[in-house]
């Protein structure tokens, strides 16, 4: 055919508009791929996509949510890790920031922020702060989310009225450092007075009576007892000498305070064998994985008097060289016969289970979790009971009504609580108390095995295949081409 100038102005303008066709659905396409955002995970078990659960803590957030880790320049692939786990948070929540921190660049910040370690992470929520530490995965941020969403109708409240440690009082004995960090962990803190309230606040998430050194009316003592039998959870901080008319009480949870103060002569090097200093602890949910040596300061030593109705566990015990030196002329020595012999219990805890369910807000949350383990099940073959078994765990521990005793208060004062390991042990305390151990469980989401066995002979077969027959197609197809380009 002959090609006349008609024929190529219209060949010419036909490749124009091709291109300007192509050009301008190259632009739509970037600009939609920039307003709008689509991700598909197809992925057997949906590892990429944040759980039911995950989207559930989210949903409840109904503000910005800033993001603060901790890591050196140098890990930039630990940077990319993270980015890559946050990055499905922020495409669900997108005013969720996240910002990097050097520590050796910043570091009076990260002590500013209590962060121990490279790698940790704060998360911040309407002024309430958590820390992350290392393994960061789903479970460990979507726990954080929840108790900072969590956190925001507890009440710690304090008795008053009877020569307490003051919670906002200035003295080296007083627990206002206490009463900020717990209100900087989204707590909210008050006091009551029972000479005048007559009753122990509704909304009390966790009662704390801190060294009383007056006598209390008998109505007050009712009145936490009341509170006690109502599936209340208490902190009750305990000091040698007189239990100051809350010796029913002790009756009522089937403790015993016993008499003298505790004493350990290598303490002296620390100018008081009334310091007792604990390397280590018993097995107990408080003290999981806690390694940190702690400080207390003439310290009660308490046990259990008989059978009750709580699960009882000693969670801080004296080391076996201490004793309760029980006499008061001033001379500190062993009395074998009439002194008591460490170990000696120093804290002990108290549980069992409440008769009422938990509240409704948590109610959808543990909706989430089932679906979440159900997928876990369906896509791991975890068993039925296996899922159950994990719901009850968590639900028992929401349903717990917790109480700890301690026989010494000094450990939470201003004095004491920046001292080595007694900050993470308060921390750790009210957490257990209000209940904030019993979190989210999401299952972790690993990748399916995608390994092929093959034969031999299919191993032959498309090696073959492969090697020589799929080049010789195309070396044939050239050929062909080339053959018919010539005959033209």
């Amino acid at each position: 055919m002959r090609v006349t100038p008609k024929i190529k102005r219209r060949i010419q303008l036909q490749n124009v508009l091709f291109i300007l066709v192509f050009l301008g659905a190259i632009g739509s396409i970037a600009w939609l791929s920039v307003k709008y955002h689509v991700e598909v995970d197809l992925t057997a078990n949906q590892r990429h996509t944040l759980s039911v659960a995950s989207l559930t803590t989210l949903d409840k957030m109904n503000h910005p949510v800033s993001i603060k880790i901790f890591i050196s320049e140098a890990n930039m692939q630990v940077k990319r890790d993270y980015l890559a786990l946050l990055s499905s948070y922020q495409s669900y929540k997108p005013d969720i920031t996240v910002e990097f921190i050097d520590p050796k660049t910043e570091p009076g910040l990260a002590r500013e922020m209590g962060i121990g370690g490279n790698g940790e992470m704060l998360l911040e929520y309407e002024g309430r702060s958590e820390r992350v530490t290392p393994p960061l995965n789903e479970q460990n941020i979507t726990n954080t989310f929840y108790r900072l969403v969590r956190n925001a109708d507890r009440w710690l409240v304090f008795l008053q009225g009877h020569d307490e440690r003051n919670f906002r009082g200035t003295a080296d004995y007083d627990f206002a450092n206490f009463s900020r960090l717990m209100e900087k962990k989204g707590l909210k803190v008050r006091s009551v007075n029972l000479m005048s309230a007559m009753q122990v606040p509704d909304n009390t998430s966790l009662l704390i009576i801190a060294d009383p050194r007056n006598e209390l009316l008998a109505g007050e003592v009712q009145a936490i007892q009341d509170f006690i039998d109502n599936h209340g959870n208490v902190l009750w901080l305990l000091e040698p000498g007189s239990l100051k008319g809350m010796e029913p009480i002790a009756e009522q949870l089937g403790i015993e305070a016993l008499p003298g103060v505790l004493v350990d002569l290598e303490s002296q090097q620390l100018g008081d064998p009334r310091f007792i200093v604990l390397p280590d602890y018993p097995s107990h949910a408080i003290t999981q994985n806690f390694t940190v040596g702690t400080l207390f300061a003439a310290v009660r030593g308490l046990e259990f008097s008989g059978d009750s109705e709580w699960d009882e566990a000693i969670f801080l015990e004296s080391l076996p060289r201490t004793w309760l030196e029980t006499d008061e002329s001033g001379e500190i020595r062993l009395d074998l016969g009439q002194d008591i012999v460490g170990p000696i219990a120093m804290g002990v805890s108290l549980s069992r289970m409440r008769t009422v369910l938990g509240d409704d807000d948590d109610s959808d949350l543990m909706v989430a979790e089932q679906d979440d383990l159900a997928q876990a099940a369906a896509a791991q073959e975890i068993n039925e009971p296996d899922i159950g078994g994990l719901l009850e765990e968590r639900r028992a521990d929401n349903d717990q009504q917790r109480i700890v005793v301690i026989g010494d208060a000094d450990f939470l004062s201003d004095a004491y609580l920046g001292v080595s390991g007694n900050l993470n042990l308060a921390l750790n305390l009210v957490n257990w108390l209000v209940n904030d151990d019993a979190l989210i469980a999401i299952p972790a989401k690993t990748t399916l095995d995608g390994s092929l066995e093959l034969s031999r002979t299919w191993q032959f077969i498309i090696g073959i295949s492969f090697l020589l027959v799929v080049p010789a197609t195309f070396l044939a197809i050239g050929v062909l081409v080339w053959l018919k380009r010539r005959q033209r």
